[in-house]
């Protein structure tokens, strides 16, 4: 039979169709993406050293370890997954990108990104944090996208992307990423984050588990997408 293309995404739910109403694109998936739980994405890329050879900054590593530990640990953890058929999405993004330069063109995790703040606006909780005894609701959601850089893993984030076109999404995407590389992210980037993606599918890993990456009420941790017989 044919074969399809198919994004392996954890830590989500209830997908339905979601109409992209800048493009009139249709995201086809098994429920509304991301909606489930306390779940997250917390990943670090590891590089071959010489034997004793120590890399990056060793508080910030720490300071990693010391947010996953305790988030693990306080924060109750529910998994869940699902295949998503990307055929239509990957067919947009190919007609898309036929029309943008190349600084704006789309990738996947912008799809990502996009399709997880419309489903967050339909259900805020999930934008929401735990704070002792009550929910705090957040008013404008600010995705987070896990970077592993030299020094260890930040996760700075894109703010107001319930306002945002898919175009805008990606080019604040790249110039988050290149700040990032560069170390001059602005504080609110790092603090204000409301929702966080992890995508490690550009390494072709089809599906992972991940930590919540507090105060977070829930992550989404994607894989690659892949071919799959229908």
């Amino acid at each position: 039979g044919a074969a399809a293309p198919i994004l392996g995404a954890s830590n989500t739910a209830s997908i339905g169709a979601v109409l992209y109403r800048d493009y009139l694109f249709l995201f086809e998936a098994a429920g509304l993406i991301l909606l489930v739980a306390m779940v997250g994405a917390i990943v670090l890329t590891h590089r071959k050293r010489p034997d004793g050879a120590r890399s990056g900054n060793p508080a910030v590593r720490q300071a990693i370890a010391r947010v996953t530990v305790d988030s693990k640990r306080e924060a109750p953890h529910f998994y869940v997954a699902v295949d998503i058929d990307m055929t239509k999405a990957m067919s947009f993004r190919r007609d898309l990108n036929d029309e943008l330069d190349a600084e704006k063109r789309v990738s996947v995790n912008d799809f990502i990104v996009k399709a997880s703040a419309i489903a967050i606006g339909r259900h805020p909780k999930f934008n929401s944090f735990f704070r002792d005894d009550h929910l705090q609701m957040n008013a404008s959601i600010n995705v987070g996208i896990a970077i592993a850089l030299e020094s260890g893993l930040i996760v700075p984030g894109i703010n107001g992307c319930e306002s945002k076109s898919l175009v805008e999404i990606s080019v604040a995407s790249r110039d988050l990423v290149a700040r990032a590389n560069s170390g001059t992210l602005r504080n609110d980037e790092y603090s204000g984050t409301t929702f966080s993606v992890s995508n490690l599918g550009m390494f072709d890993i089809e599906s992972f588990t991940a930590i919540i990456f507090p105060p977070h009420a829930a992550v989404l941790a994607v894989g690659t997408v892949k071919e799959q017989p229908v």
